[in-house]
């Protein structure tokens, strides 16, 4: 589980709680840092998921 925040009006990492927390493998406040060290960890046969809202695809897309 990687996690980010979300572009606009997003939750901090701060603000989440510890049980989803002790769950993530690598947090980070810029989503496409979170999705290039996603990328690194992902063998050919992975699939990256990139949920929220349309402002987080959104900076996704623009790194594509």
């Amino acid at each position: 589980l990687y996690l980010t925040v979300t572009p606009f009006k997003g939750r901090l990492l701060s603000e989440y709680p510890e049980s989803i927390l002790s769950q993530v493998e690598f947090k980070n406040e810029n989503p496409v840092v979170t999705l290039q060290k996603a990328a690194e960890a992902a063998s050919e046969k992975d699939l990256i998921i990139v949920t929220g809202s349309l402002y987080l695809v959104g900076e996704i897309l623009k790194f594509k």
